[in-house]
């Protein structure tokens, strides 16, 4: 079906009239009346209206798809999809993803002027007069029972367009998310209302393809494309091909052995790529494609391809020439001379492409992908450096948190952070940014800064941070206590320990020691605890391309020569910071309303305290490392694991309601392994020193 040329009007009539002409008033038991050639998008959206109806005015709306007479109505609510009202009563709507709410004739008017135009409009109307949050299942706040709904006589509401015209999130290291979300149908599908709540329109994945029959594709892509979502993909998903795929597409869709993976097989890999672009084509939906040469896994192709040359100016060549016939399969499959794609210009390809060795193909729909540096989260050297065509459009790719080394369990950047980061990526070029992806891994421990995120997207002109965060706790903790708590929010990120000093102006907190980094300082440190006390322990991933990137320990950024003497200052200071946010958080909390406390609780309180006790861990920690063996060194280690294990004990009391199970298959961080490795330290010390 295509959406775009659909023209189908909905209409929900109050059962009971209203004579005050003054107001519009919607009673309970509305009836819908729904025009049938309305997408499954939209009724996708009307279904989840009906929902949020029930629950507000305590009956469930019905549907009827019988006409209607415009003129004899009143006090109805009337949702009018893309192409305009059948009846001629409204104006079509132009733009993209453009809404409307309006009162018309005694009636409140909601209209889209495309698909998701029209499902933001129902979200719209279900956050401004139902007063249902976008966030609302994550906060667990349940709408309040209204009697009837009283909507002003002049209220009116444009959107405009979105300055950012694809916005993304991207789940990725969803060790608590993934399992959670497989628990219900509820689970696997409010995080995509979620995203349309907030205005977001597109989701990044791994892949689309099923092989288990020919040209399938996954129920996980089909239900993104329910909601109305578009679809893009990984880094390492060129043309929906991962190589993760590749044993299953020939053995499964083939039936014949896997070649092996070798530039050499040049046709083999042909063949895979256009499967895999055919099977979405098919499908009849229009994703972002991505057009890029990495390995299996997120590493270099030389990693993978064992025939891969040597020299780096002929690996760079190889891209560009995989990227050029990759786009040869894209507009043959697709019929399209100008498909939308992304090239992703992640770690070995960003420092291609700051080295002039990267050569993107000059397409007028291809996305100039960029991405945050590896680790931290600020523009990297090759946005930074080059020259700019000054037809490009520019993406964003920013990670809330990594894998190894990141924020996992705590949210540590912020909304400030991640708004300098577009503004200089949008500075780069006259046109806006074209699209945007967030990294946003598990979800829940990332809801503030991806709110933010998203009301930056589409309001770039208006959006100020400190502004947003008041208006967030406004919506979600009140009005009475906003302007603290927000004040609180900002002392919670700037708690976190600097470890390095800020090299790009305007980013005072470029460097962060994030919780990973916590966790693999135990991990080493654990490692090595008995051996000769070294005062510089922390070594950089084997991997590891740039030095010094795994920590970013600068003991001379924080008046140290060494680092455990940094760590130990670091996290001294930075433990009286999340211990005086953790004081405050406390006092507040007792003041919240019964709604309110739960997600303050989870979204900053406990957060906080956890960090609090991860600092009081690692501190005492490298204390007893540089200890002599004896009492003190005992003593250090009994208050370490005293803290890991406080901070684990606290972590887990956010897992309760929809969440109890949250971090049930916690594994990234792995809270166990943390406290084990601090257990056994002591063990070893009280069986082995006086």
């Amino acid at each position: 079906m295509n959406y775009r040329i659909i023209a189908a009007s909905i209409i929900i009539i109050s059962m009971v009239a209203c004579n005050h002409s003054e107001v519009v008033r919607l009673q309970p038991g509305f009836t819908i009346y729904l025009n049938d050639t309305a997408s499954a998008a939209v009724m996708n959206a009307v279904d989840i209206l009906q929902r949020d109806l029930a629950g507000v005015l305590g009956e469930k709306a019905q549907i009827s798809t019988e006409s209607y007479n415009p003129g004899k109505i009143k006090n109805s609510l009337i949702i009018i999809c893309p192409g305009g009202d059948q009846n001629n009563t409204v104006s079509p709507l132009e733009g993209f993803e453009r809404h409307r709410i309006f009162t018309q004739n005694g009636n409140l008017v909601l209209q889209g002027s495309d698909t998701r135009g029209t499902i933001y409009a129902i979200f719209t109307f279900s956050e401004k007069i139902l007063n249902i949050k976008p966030l609302w299942f994550w906060a667990l706040h349940e709408p309040s029972k209204q009697e009837h709904l009283t909507i002003a006589s002049d209220f009116s509401y444009d959107s405009g367009e979105p300055y950012v015209k694809y916005r993304a999130w991207f789940p990725n290291d969803t060790d608590m998310f993934t399992p959670w979300r497989r628990e219900s149908k509820e689970n696997s599908r409010v995080w995509l209302e979620t995203m349309l709540r907030l205005k977001l329109n597109t989701v990044e994945t791994g892949s689309s393809s099923d092989y288990s029959e020919p040209y399938a594709i996954s129920d996980y892509t089909k239900l993104i494309h329910q909601f109305g979502l578009k679809i893009t993909y990984h880094h390492v998903s060129a043309l929906n091909s991962p190589y993760s795929n590749w044993d299953d597409y020939w053995e499964d869709h083939r039936k014949m052995p896997s070649p092996k993976l070798l530039l050499a097989n040049q046709d083999e890999l042909e063949e895979f790529w256009r499967y895999n672009v055919r099977s979405v084509v098919q499908s009849g939906i229009d994703p972002i494609w991505v057009v890029n040469f990495r390995g299996d896994r997120d590493i270099p192709f030389w990693e993978t391809f064992p025939d891969a040359p040597e020299r780096m100016e002929e690996r760079a060549e190889v891209i560009n020439m995989m990227v050029r016939i990759q786009m040869k399969i894209l507009k043959e499959e697709t019929q399209n001379n100008a498909p939308t794609a992304r090239m992703i210009f992640y770690n070995e390809l960003s420092d291609l492409l700051a080295a002039g060795l990267l050569k993107p193909p000059e397409e007028e729909n291809l996305i100039w992908n960029f991405v945050a540096a590896r680790r931290d989260h600020y523009p990297n050297d090759d946005i930074r450096s080059i020259s700019l065509p000054a037809n490009a459009k520019l993406g964003y790719y920013m990670n809330l948190q990594f894998t190894s080394t990141g924020s996992h369990l705590a949210q540590a950047e912020g909304p400030w952070k991640m708004e300098r980061n577009y503004r200089f990526v949008d500075s780069r070029t006259e046109a806006p940014i074209f699209y945007s992806v967030m990294n946003a891994g598990n979800i829940r421990e990332h809801l503030m800064t991806l709110s933010a995120n998203a009301s930056l997207l589409w309001n770039w002109e208006k959006f100020d941070s400190d502004g947003f965060l008041i208006d967030f706790c406004s919506n979600y903790y009140g009005e009475q206590h906003a302007h603290s708590i927000a004040g609180l929010y900002r002392d919670f990120f700037y708690a976190y320990w600097n470890q390095k000093k800020s090299d790009m102006e305007g980013f005072e907190r470029q460097y962060i020691f994030h919780d990973l980094r916590y966790k693999q300082a135990i991990r080493q440190l654990s490692e090595c605890f008995f051996e000769k006390t070294d005062l510089n322990p922390l070594k950089d991933y084997d991997s590891e391309q740039v030095p010094n990137r795994t920590f970013r320990i600068v003991p001379e950024d924080n008046g140290k020569e060494t680092q455990i003497e940094a760590i130990i200052q670091g996290t001294k200071e930075s433990y009286i910071r999340f211990s005086d946010v953790t004081r405050q958080a406390d006092s507040i909390y007792n003041l919240l309303d019964e709604k309110s406390r739960s997600f303050f609780n989870d979204n900053l309180r406990i957060p906080s305290e956890f960090m609090m006790y991860l600092n009081e861990s690692l501190f005492n920690y490298c204390i007893a490392y540089m200890s002599a063996p004896g009492t003190e060194r005992q003593q250090h280690l009994k208050k370490s694991l005293s803290a890991a294990m406080d901070a684990r004990e606290s972590i887990y009391a956010s897992a309760h309601g929809q969440f109890v199970n949250w971090y049930s298959r916690e594994r990234i961080f792995d809270l166990g392994d943390y406290v084990n490795r601090i257990d056994q330290t002591l063990i070893t010390c009280l069986q082995t020193q006086p």
